[in-house]
């Protein structure tokens, strides 16, 4: 197993709601991980890229939205490549979260 992926409410953080940056229409939203011997060898887009089209297949969605920790900026960088980006921020416990959306 290299990583995960979790689509629609097991992918939100539960602290975005109460921030009310989960909102809208034909939005689906994604969570993913990977294996960290995985990050840095430069994976990355292609493990998103399938993760996106498996989103877009199964829930035709008009738009992408993920939570990611606001310190993760590889991770980040890499969803600015994918063509996200952010919409809104919020906190949680001890971690800002930001949230960052496509158009398909």
């Amino acid at each position: 197993m290299i990583g995960f992926f979790c689509f629609g409410k097991n992918a939100q953080v539960p602290a975005g709601f109460a921030a009310g940056l989960y909102e809208g229409e034909n939005v689906c939203d994604i969570g993913l991980g990977m294996k960290p011997e995985l990050t840095g060898l430069g994976l990355g887009a292609a493990f998103m890229k399938r993760g996106m089209e498996f989103a877009v297949k199964h829930y035709a969605p008009s738009q992408l939205r993920l939570s990611i920790a606001a310190f993760n900026k590889r991770a980040i960088r890499l969803y600015e490549k994918m063509g996200f980006q952010e919409v809104g921020s919020f906190p949680s416990k001890e971690t800002v979260f930001l949230v960052m959306n496509v158009e398909l």
